[in-house]
């Protein structure tokens, strides 16, 4: 399981990386975010800098790999 983070102004969030399904473009994450822990599925982008994931009401570039 790989693990990363994302500070959004406030606090650090923490994803675990559970699956990625390349056919349909999609990962599998557990999201650690404000005392809360959520299982989620989220489309897979990816541009110049690597993979991502969009998070958050901004749709904040959440990169696996970490920035």
């Amino acid at each position: 399981m790989t693990e990363f983070e994302f500070y959004d102004g406030e606090k650090f969030i923490t994803f675990d990386l559970l699956d990625i399904n390349e056919d349909k473009r999609t990962v599998l994450v557990v999201v650690s975010d404000n005392g809360k822990i959520t299982q989620r599925e989220f489309d897979l982008f990816t541009d110049k800098k690597g993979f991502y994931i969009e998070y958050g009401n901004a749709y904040n570039k959440v990169y696996l790999q970490g920035e």
